[in-house]
């Protein structure tokens, strides 16, 4: 057999059982080496329990693995990674305030002479840095680069030690398109080299863009492994969620504006240094706003002006068609205005929390009296949003970091919505969150845009902003450079209008 054909990892009939839930029943595949691997799946249908079995996290009740034709069997993460397996997962545990090479060094330094030896450990970060073909400043500090720098230092991490299987779980989560793309590259090279990948991502187009193969979990149970050429996105989200669901059909509803018309808000020639510098939008009621850009291009801190998090700099903003100074968040919030952060685990829940409390915590004032929360008026609160927004949870009182992302996505809406909101921004709001929990919270989107309630909706993934915006306005470096709307939102038009954003400069949006 071929050295390409040979495989390196071999689970059979692996199984976990936690009280009260059979996490893993009896999986069964193999991966060749070289092999890219999409391991698919909803959240909750055993990609991690997997992965923490894999890496010695956890040991299974049941079945064997095989790894490079040897019985494994890890007592612990060290076992794991001594073996060939390394992991790099979505929450990098890197640090900041270290530079380059510090982080590469800081699981082993090189010692001598009783000290590290900074110099062994410079040279082995450039040559790791060369191999991988990644330009990267190894005296910089961590914190002054960007996402794909992260990803492309635990990576380095990960290969200082033999790697032969390398599992990446969501790596491009925080990356745009560029950065995508230098991501890619490398994980080519890494497959020539021979290094086999097991690819985790709620991004499914980048599976057809990348992996060879596709083994699908539900529920805990191996569906089956395909070759990616006998697979296409809808018959990929079917088998993972169980049944038939067009991924990429269009929903939103045509609209039409007059000049009469009232913009809840109104942005014009806003700046606030240095990363917006020339924004330009309208977002009315029962609208879906999308804002498309790169990472980089100030959505998000287009959104935080808007939500009083962020001060202006210059131009105007405008509050139902009159000036208007927004000056805090207290201030967006008396306005009828919510803002549900990007990063969800950091700005968005407290984790020890219950979801009760998670989810009452912006409108305690209409479950209580006097500063005391009324118990009766709270728990029907709570339960008409767990009841309408399918939320996944034992109880109420369940904590919050118990549940999947996709359900803590969905108590943070339930805040704001509470609050009986004009306005709310979502600033990716599906990022890390599983297709069919994705889908359920776009329908969510439509729903609370059908109520009068008016959306501004930031997402990278641009399938999202086709399906379910009323328009779409593109942003690049701190700049409004296009407005497109009906069929003229398509992912091919918002790209162009990226590229080409240099010629349309200050666009009225």
């Amino acid at each position: 057999m071929a050295e390409a054909e040979k495989n390196i990892l071999e689970i059979i009939e692996v199984s976990k059982t936690f009280p009260g839930v059979k996490a893993l029943d009896k999986i069964s595949f193999s991966l060749k080496k070289g092999e890219i691997r999409s391991l698919s799946g909803e959240n909750g249908a055993g990609k991690s329990t997997l992965i923490k079995i894999l890496t010695g996290v956890y040991k299974s009740d049941g079945g064997r693995i095989l790894f490079d034709g040897k019985e494994a069997v890890f007592a612990g993460t060290r076992e794991s990674a001594s073996a060939g397996i390394r992991a790099v997962f979505q929450e990098l545990n890197l640090i900041p305030y270290l530079t380059v090479a510090e982080n590469l060094v800081l699981e082993d330094y090189p010692v001598k002479r009783g000290a590290i030896d900074w110099k062994r450990a410079e040279e082995e970060a450039t040559y790791i840095f060369k191999e991988l073909g990644v330009d990267i400043d190894i005296h910089a500090e961590l914190s002054e680069l960007g996402a794909a720098a992260w990803q492309m230092v635990s990576i380095a991490i990960a290969l200082r030690k033999d790697c032969r299987l390398m599992i990446l779980d969501e790596p491009t989560s925080s990356l745009d398109k560029r950065e995508v793309e230098i991501l890619f590259s490398v994980i080519e090279k890494l497959k020539a080299r021979g290094v086999s990948f097991l690819f985790i991502t709620h991004r499914l187009e980048e599976v057809f863009q990348i992996c060879d193969s596709i083994t699908i979990l539900k529920d805990g149970a191996c569906i089956g492994t395909f070759p990616v050429e006998e697979m296409d996105q809808n018959r990929l989200v079917s088998l993972m969620v169980g049944r038939t669901v067009n991924h990429q059909e269009r929903i939103a509803k045509e609209r039409t504006y007059d000049e009469k018309e009232v913009p809840i808000v109104e942005l014009r020639q806003v700046k606030s240094f240095p990363r917006v510098t020339n924004i330009n939008l309208k977002v009315y009621p029962g609208e879906i706003l999308g804002i498309a850009g790169l990472l980089g291009s100030g959505r998000s801190e287009t959104a935080q002006i808007i939500a009083g998090c962020r001060k202006i700099d210059g131009g105007s903003f405008f509050l139902n068609g009159k000036q208007f100074s927004m000056t805090s968040p207290i201030t967006a919030k008396k306005q009828k205005i919510v803002y549900c952060t990007e990063n969800r685990r950091v700005d968005g829940i407290i984790p020890n929390m219950s979801v009760r409390n998670n989810m009452i915590l912006s409108s305690a004032g209409q479950v209580g009296r006097y500063g005391v929360i009324e118990g009766r008026k709270c728990k029907a609160l709570v339960k008409s949003y767990i009841d309408q927004f399918r939320i996944k949870t034992p109880s109420e009182d369940q904590k919050i970091k118990f549940l999947s992302g996709g359900n803590q996505q969905k108590v943070l809406l339930a805040r704001g919505l509470s609050t009986n909101p004009k306005l709310v921004i979502l600033d990716e709001p599906t990022r890390g969150i599983d297709v069919g929990a994705k889908q359920e919270i776009l329908d969510l989107i439509c729903e609370i845009s059908d109520e009068g309630i008016g959306v501004i909706f930031i997402s990278s993934d641009l399938p999202e902003l086709v399906k379910i915006c009323h328009r779409v306005i593109v942003f690049r470096e701190g700049t409004t450079i296009g407005c497109l709307s009906g069929e003229e939102i398509t992912q091919e038009k918002i790209m162009e209008t990226i590229a080409e954003g240099d010629r349309k400069e200050g666009s009225n949006g």
